[in-house]
Parts: C-alpha cells; sequence; structure tokens
C-alpha cells in the first residue's frame, strides 16, 4: 500500500518562479521535480486548466501556449496546494478569457528600447506608473535608475500606460567566475488596474532578454527588493543570499559587492547584503504585503527613510561549487 502523500502550500511567487525556469527558460521538467517547489504538481495544473479551456495536455488550443493560459490566471485560482489537481468548469471559469484568446497578451502591446534613447513619453511614463506604485516616490532614483541599466521594457493597454521594467544581461568578470552571465533585474511597476495578469515577470524577461549575450550554462540572476513579497522571488531558489541568520561567505561577499558596484549603489553592506541608500527614501511601496513574521528577518536592518534596499542573487539552474 503507497502512503500518503503529503499536502503542500506554496506560495504564488514561488509558483511563477518555477514555471518560469520551465515555460521560459526552457529547463526540462525532469530537471525540475525533485527540487522545491514540486513542479510537476504546477505543471499538472496547468495541462488541467488548459484542458478544461479546449486542449489536450501539453498541447495548444488554437495558438494558445499552456504559458498564455497560466499567465492570465489569477492568483486565488493557484493559491494553495496543488497535490491533487481537480480541474473543472468552475475552475476554468475563474479565467479571464478574453486576456487569453490569443498568446502574448494580445490585448496589450510591449516594447522594448535601450534607456539612453527612450522618449520623453516613454521616460514620462515611466514615471507616471512609478508614482502610482510609490506615496513619496523620489523622481531623482528611477532617474538613476535609467541611467544604469540598459533596457527599458514598457506594456500600454489600449493606449493606457500598464507596466514598464528595467533590466539588462551582461557578462562580467565576477570573483572566481570570469566570463559570467549575470542578470540585473531593475524597478518594474504595474499600473493597478493591470496587476496579477503576469506582467510583472513578462516585463523583466523581456527587459533582460534583450541583450544578446552568448548562451552559458549558468546564469547569475540579480534584483534589489524593497520588502519580503517582492524577496520571494528569489527565496525558494536553495541558492539564494542571504539568508535569514546566515552570514554569507567571504566569496558571497566578494560577489555581492561587484553586483552591488554593477547597479551603482550608494554603498553596500556585504555583511547583510544591504544596498545602503543615499538618505532619502526611494518611495514607500501602495500594496499590501501579506507576509509571515519571519519573512522580514533579512529586512530587520533596512532602512526605508534612507533609501536602502536588500540585495538577493541566485544562480540558476545551478550554483558553482564551493557557493
Amino acid at each position: 500500500m503507497s502512503k500518503k502523500r503529503d499536502r503542500r502550500n506554496f506560495t504564488e511567487e514561488q509558483k511563477a518562479a518555477i514555471l518560469r525556469r520551465h515555460l521560459v527558460d526552457k529547463v526540462p521538467v525532469s530537471d525540475l521535480c525533485d527540487k522545491p517547489p514540486p513542479a510537476e504538481c504546477i505543471l499538472q495544473l496547468a495541462d488541467a486548466v488548459h484542458g478544461e479551456l479546449g486542449a489536450s495536455p501539453g498541447g495548444t488550443l488554437g495558438e494558445l501556449t499552456r504559458a498564455d493560459v497560466y499567465l492570465a490566471c489569477p492568483p486565488s485560482m493557484i493559491a494553495g496546494t496543488c497535490a491533487e489537481v481537480r480541474c473543472t468548469r468552475t475552475v476554468a471559469a475563474q479565467y479571464d478569457l478574453a486576456a487569453v484568446k490569443v498568446p502574448g497578451f494580445s490585448s496589450f502591446d510591449f516594447k522594448v528600447v535601450e534607456t539612453r534613447k527612450a522618449s520623453a513619453e516613454d521616460r514620462q511614463n515611466a514615471l507616471t506608473l512609478f508614482e502610482m506604485n510609490y506615496r513619496q516616490g523620489n523622481r531623482a532614483y528611477l532617474e538613476k535608475s535609467l541611467g544604469t541599466l540598459k533596457y527599458l521594457a514598457l506594456a500600454e493597454h489600449q493606449g493606457t500606460p500598464a507596466g514598464f521594467a528595467l533590466g539588462e544581461r551582461q557578462v562580467m568578470d565576477l570573483p572566481r567566475q570570469p566570463s559570467q552571465v549575470v542578470e540585473l533585474a531593475g524597478i518594474c511597476c504595474i499600473a493597478p488596474q493591470f496587476r496579477r495578469r503576469g506582467l510583472f515577470s513578462m516585463l523583466e524577461a523581456l527587459a533582460i532578454g534583450a541583450a544578446k549575450v552568448p548562451e552559458h550554462q549558468r546564469r547569475l540572476t540579480c534584483g534589489r527588493v524593497a520588502h519580503p513579497a517582492a524577496r520571494r522571488t528569489f527565496a525558494w531558489n536553495p541558492t539564494v543570499v542571504p539568508k535569514p541568520g546566515v552570514r554569507p561567505t567571504p566569496w558571497q561577499q566578494e560577489i555581492g559587492q561587484a553586483i552591488a558596484d554593477a547597479y551603482g549603489v550608494h554603498a553596500f553592506d556585504p555583511d547583510t547584503f544591504i544596498c545602503v541608500g543615499s538618505g532619502e527614501p526611494i518611495g514607500y511601496p501602495i500594496i499590501e504585503v501579506d507576509v509571515q513574521p519571519e519573512e522580514w528577518d533579512v529586512f530587520r536592518q533596512v532602512n526605508r527613510d534612507r533609501g536602502d534596499t536588500l540585495l538577493a542573487i541566485v544562480w540558476v539552474p545551478d550554483a558553482p561549487p564551493g557557493w
């Protein structure tokens, strides 16, 4: 008699991250299933709901792919346990079918520009979205970010700015890791009415993927985060630094410093991975952050009033020996 499988719960960010690895990064399911969270369950869920919309598991609905179905899914649809997938018409009905009728977010217009070539209108749209997402948004911080990261991805919905993201991918000589592919994710802001549609991940992927960088078997993905909910996009990965209660090793500190320098931060604390601000707040996120108290541990010394952020780095698909 087989042992009953324990039911497990995973955050929306964990599920989105693992799906991105399969659907965007093309990591085989066989390489994901033995790593938390259980990718096989999430992929079953995507297949099941996709099937309810009229396609066979793993297939397409017209030109609609499973990725498009997933990205149109509201967070409430995939929240909670997925150990046992129960696909019903009720579940499928929770999708915004207008948003998934054709692939690629057909109701949105996307473009990616080099930040140095961004038009005055592009910059103004980014600023407008920034101020929608942050109270007391610091315009100087956004302008500096536009001058630091190479690509700006923008989305519009029927002429209305829907979101933007900054990012780039480059090859860096890191300590003990020469010619390393590094992904630098920058600030991303989504208009409130367009949240929970997958735009955040889509825009970051567009900005980071705009650079034509040679293929590499391993890459370092980095971001500066302001609160635990944002850190969850990194926390699922066992290679993440920093971890609560764990002091980064000297090598991790050296790489953290190199990445902080690439971001052009005012100062960097290698013990905590805090990017020390310039003395003025970046702004205060206008978003409800539903997290557990222990998730704040690595943020205890982050001073938002000073403009601090927390640097997070992860290796994909795995860390180099000795990490």
